[in-house]
């Protein structure tokens, strides 16, 4: 027969079992809390970086000039004579401009739109630059249209490297 107020065997065994976990768990904290230059040691890998502070935020109006000034280094803003003609001297008003928004350098082609033919390659051209007329390297039949691309080639201004091109159609008469 048990007596009452004195615990189990059972009870023993869970209760020593529970300390021995508590103290296994107390020995991995305290062994993973060592500094050694600064860091811990003998502690799991973490899957993040911890960092003191706060996270710097930005403002919404922050957001969108950084969005915008990415914007803007992508684009192009050319202006050209669509339906350029050819004068008494030989010469076409192109009317060819890089305008100032521009952040990149251009060269620009004018080809013939069904069979690729150059007709005619600028300079390098730097925003805030223009041409407005200039000879064709090739001829274009008298008295007719001719349907062209002008072709803009982009070129880092700081490295050269290419960096695409945007075409356009225009109708050209000679």
């Amino acid at each position: 027969m048990k007596q009452q107020g004195k615990p189990s065997k059972k009870k023993y065994i869970w209760i020593v079992i529970i300390l021995m976990l508590i103290l296994l768990f107390i020995l991995l904290l305290s062994n993973c809390g060592n500094k050694k230059n600064g860091t811990l040691v003998n502690c799991p890998t973490p899957s993040a970086v911890v960092e003191e502070g706060e996270i710097e935020r930005k403002s919404v109006e922050e957001i969108k000039n950084e969005l915008q000034t990415q914007v803007d280094k992508s684009m192009i803003s050319m202006r050209f004579n669509a339906t350029p003609s050819k004068d008494a001297d030989g010469f076409y008003n192109l009317m060819i401009e890089c305008t100032s928004k521009n952040t990149n350098n251009y060269i620009v082609e004018i080809t013939k739109a069904d069979t690729g033919e150059l007709l005619w390659k600028s300079p390098m051209m730097k925003p805030n630059h223009h041409i407005k007329k200039a000879k064709l390297q090739a001829q274009l039949p008298p008295g007719i249209e001719t349907r062209c691309k002008v072709i803009y080639h982009g070129y880092n201004p700081n490295t050269n490297d290419y960096l695409g091109f945007v075409p356009w159609q225009i109708t050209m008469y000679s």
